[in-house]
């Protein structure tokens, strides 16, 4: 007996992963007992951390509500044809007549059938060919490989030591994705789990901030008002950028939350808000040397998210994107 080929080999995997993937999500929907509870204690830890009081039994009494509804079968709208053929099945008394139409109507096609004048027929060589094996479902191996991806970078996120305001900002977000992962279309589910990867190298890792060389944009001048005017300052706001590189040097993609739509942008520089004294004191030192003097701007430690700059970033400034909203930018060095 000969070994099967490593396409055979692929093939069967591929149908195998597919099976345990609907057994073990069969099983996860049977336990309801156990769903039930595994729902209702990461409700009870999202508030928790969350600081809001709220009764365990309104909690049981949501959740089994929800899985109550989950589990109710509606039965779909039926099309006309489907419907005009029950009324038939109903109605026995007129199917005589209408098996009576079906055979004359039959008879008739056959009868133009017959009466059509045919081509000579031409020998198929269907017989020489050889059989193409059927492709392996692809489907259900690339989910089942979202579906690990994803479990595996929830469990980095939650072996993290991750300071208590960290943990309740990014683990409850963090599972909301699984249900993007396992039921939206392959493009939003790999966007996703970007997303998540993002947020979990960026969160692990100790990072100094720099604002880029002489190759790259080191400051902007962007219109942030509709009174902005060349020539002028009303309407304006200056930014130096900044990127972020690990112990290694290598860049880090870093994750920016936009407070006004909670969109999350995933970039590798942006821009921090400086005062105008600075933004011309940074672009003055590039001319003259091709750098900024003293480009570290700032750091970020392991395990956390938040970013400290100097002195030179603006107290209670803004974060911006240069990529976004491009046109607003009047000047740049």
């Amino acid at each position: 007996m000969r070994p099967g080929s490593l396409s055979e080999q692929m093939g069967a995997i591929a149908i195998v992963d597919a099976l345990r993937l609907q057994q073990r999500q069969l099983q996860e929907h049977l336990d309801l007992p156990q769903r039930r509870a595994e729902v209702a204690a990461r409700i009870r830890d999202h508030y928790r951390h969350q600081g809001t009081t709220c009764d365990d039994a309104l909690i049981d009494q949501g959740v089994r509500a929800f899985f109550a509804r989950r589990l109710v079968f509606e039965a779909p709208a039926l099309p006309w044809w489907q419907r005009w053929l029950a009324d038939v099945c109903f109605h026995r008394a007129i199917l005589p007549y209408l098996l009576v139409l079906v055979l004359l109507c039959g008879g008739g096609l056959l009868a133009k059938y017959l009466d059509t004048p045919r081509a000579p027929s031409v020998p198929s060589n269907a017989g020489h060919l050889a059989a193409t094996p059927p492709a392996a479902p692809q489907a259900p191996a690339e989910q089942y490989a979202r579906l690990e991806q994803y479990r595996q970078l929830i469990g980095k996120l939650e072996a993290m030591p991750l300071p208590e305001d960290v943990r309740a900002k990014l683990l409850p977000w963090a599972h909301t994705l699984g249900n993007v992962v396992s039921e939206h279309a392959p493009a939003k589910a790999d966007e996703a789990l970007h997303e998540l990867q993002v947020y979990s190298d960026y969160t692990a890792s100790a990072l100094h901030l720099e604002v880029p060389g002489a190759d790259q944009m080191s400051g902007y001048e962007r219109c942030t008002q509709a009174a902005c005017q060349a020539g002028t300052e009303d309407g304006k706001a200056w930014f130096l950028t900044f990127q972020a590189r690990n112990a290694q040097g290598q860049r880090v993609t870093m994750p920016m939350v936009d407070p006004a739509t909670g969109k999350i942008a995933l970039a590798e520089v942006y821009g921090v808000q400086v005062s105008r004294a600075e933004y011309l004191k940074a672009q003055q030192a590039k001319q003259a040397s091709g750098q900024i003097d003293n480009p570290a701007i700032g750091s970020k430690q392991a395990y956390s998210l938040k970013r400290v700059f100097d002195k030179r970033v603006q107290r209670g400034g803004r974060f911006d994107n240069p990529a976004e909203a491009s046109q607003y930018i009047t000047a740049s060095f």
